[in-house]
């Protein structure tokens, strides 16, 4: 009889246990609220081309209100895109110009999107790497032979 309390502190702590991993696993096993995600790689703000700004496309599972930022390697924001912006389901675009919230060119580096869903209370920050090039290119003239 000394015992039973014992027994059943032990019963009672393994089923916690067994609820709480079976729990972690559903969250583990939830999909993405966004999928299909499309980055452009490297763009220079700089250059009067076709690559002047990066587009970030992404399919959203379902519809909600959606912010977008643009980290830095420090993980600080350098740019909101949009902020509180009620989109529907399916595929969102947005485009980003290399500037930061002061409307100044950021420096060359690589930078990283993040998504945040408010009705899923989800931040998701993008594996996807933009690549910021303002080098302008150097023509260098080799030596010219007669044929």
């Amino acid at each position: 009889m000394a015992r039973l309390p014992q027994l059943a502190l032990v019963v009672v702590l393994l089923v916690a246990t067994a609820a709480a991993f079976a729990f972690t696993e559903r969250l583990k096993l939830e999909r993405s609220p966004i999928t299909g995600t499309d980055v452009d790689r490297v763009f220079s703000p700089i250059c009067e081309c076709a690559r002047d700004v990066a587009e970030i496309s992404f399919v959203l599972r379902k519809a909600g209100t959606v912010t977008v930022d643009v980290l830095d390697a420090d993980g600080d924001s350098v740019r909101t895109l949009v902020r509180d912006q009620d989109e529907p389901s399916g595929r969102v675009s947005y485009t980003w110009d290399g500037r930061d919230e002061a409307d100044r060119i950021v420096a060359e580096g690589r930078y990283r999107p993040r998504v945040e869903l408010d009705e899923h209370g989800r931040t998701i920050t993008m594996p996807n790497l933009i690549e910021v090039d303002t080098t302008p290119p150097r023509i260098r003239f080799g030596r010219v032979l007669p044929r």
